[in-house]
């Protein structure tokens, strides 16, 4: 399950995005850490067509966990060469040019 929220920064849509069992932890991996809070990532259950719908409204999806990784991998929104492993757990910035 993939919990998602959108904030809205001057007019751009940010898309938090992580697994479910992820939220209100903190990941960390010797210098590296995300801390997966509520406020930020805490919002509602999203699917692939949820995602799908909202892309065009988004500026930047930061996302936390391997189910949201395969989610954006399967719209072709990040390859695997852009990914952020910690302790094994994927996370990513990604940002939505629009053409």
């Amino acid at each position: 399950m993939i919990i998602a929220k959108k904030h809205d920064y001057n007019g751009k849509i940010v898309l938090a995005m992580c697994d479910a069992n992820l939220l209100g932890k903190k990941i960390e991996e010797k210098e590296l850490s995300v801390e997966v809070n509520k406020r930020f990532y805490g919002g509602e259950i999203i699917t692939k067509e949820g995602l799908r719908k909202i892309l065009s409204d988004c500026y930047i999806i930061n996302l936390v966990g391997n189910e949201s990784l395969e989610l954006c991998k399967e719209l072709g929104l990040v390859d695997g060469k852009h990914i952020l492993k910690i302790k094994g757990i994927s996370h990513a910035q990604i940002l939505i040019t629009k053409e």
